[in-house]
């Protein structure tokens, strides 16, 4: 291994890695990017006026465009559809897991037994 190498050199990383860089770059930035709009939304008290909806919910309706759109373009070019293919993954995780934890808890909620009215 070569200790002069600089940090951002690929060549020191295994070959699977260095063909597939795009990809995690595109899978890992999704979720830190919508990690941190989230993280700010949720910290930040968006309703101070009381009436209408809440600012986060408007901001919801757009930034599922907004990753949409980011995905079209990143899969539009040609040097960047890696990218677009890794954001389409944590799309696809993302619903998945969403698909999950709604039937989880759906079920959860139908169990009479934790309803504490009937028993």
């Amino acid at each position: 291994m070569n200790d002069n190498a600089p940090i951002g050199n690929l060549n020191n990383f295994p070959e699977w890695l260095r063909r597939n860089a795009q990809i995690l770059y595109g899978f890992f930035g999704w979720y830190v990017i919508n990690g941190l709009i989230w993280l700010i939304l949720v910290n930040v008290n968006m309703d101070s006026s009381g009436g209408g909806p809440p600012a986060y919910v408007i901001l919801n309706l757009l930034i599922f465009p907004a990753n949409l759109l980011a995905l079209i373009l990143l899969a539009a070019g040609k040097r960047t559809r890696k990218m677009g293919l890794g954001i389409l993954a944590a799309l696809a995780l993302n619903l998945l897991l969403s698909l999950l934890f709604g039937m989880l808890i759906n079920g959860v909620c139908f169990i009479p037994f934790y309803i504490v009215w009937i028993t």
